[in-house]
């Protein structure tokens, strides 16, 4: 019995003291990294548009108006000017009919174009024409203000882009 009991007990003692062997083990899964962009374009104007007639005179010169438009790299954008609901670049002012063209952007028509954004700022410049010889008309009305030597009016024009 005392055989036994040595038996069971050191058996007790040996599965007590065994340390199981573990090994190391690993399990990867992969994941995607979506990244959302939303390009953005901005239109700054940096200058009006001024355009100086003599009534009955010679070809109007003008102040070019300046600006830029700058849109997120690689984005295709298109531009227009507008003159209210109209989708022209002139109008007529103090009954001097002009127009107005863009440069410095690629353009498609005076006023009308595409180009890509570069993520820096791109330059245009809006030059204004007034053909020689119109009379002009100071009369009093809806936006003509009389001025010492003639008249003055100012009508608001919209540089868009889409993209």
């Amino acid at each position: 019995m005392k055989k036994l009991f040595a038996l069971v007990f050191g058996a007790a003692v040996s599965a007590s003291v065994m340390v199981p062997t573990v090994q190391a083990a690993s399990s990867a899964a992969n994941f995607n990294v979506t990244v959302n962009l939303t390009a953005v374009c901005t239109v700054v104007n940096t200058s009006n548009v001024v355009i100086n007639y003599t009534s009955g005179g010679a070809q109007g010169a003008g102040t070019n108006g300046t600006g830029t438009v700058t849109c997120t790299n690689g984005i295709p954008y298109t531009y227009s000017l507008t003159n209210g609901a109209a989708a022209n670049a002139g109008g007529t002012l103090v009954g001097i009919v002009y127009t107005l063209a863009v440069s410095g952007l690629t353009t498609a028509t005076a006023y009308t174009g595409s180009s890509t954004g570069t993520a820096a700022a791109q330059n245009f410049t809006i030059t204004p024409a007034a053909a020689a010889s119109q009379a002009g008309n100071c009369t009093a009305g809806a936006g003509v203000t009389q001025v010492a030597g003639g008249c003055n009016a100012t009508a608001i024009h919209t540089m868009t882009v889409t993209f």
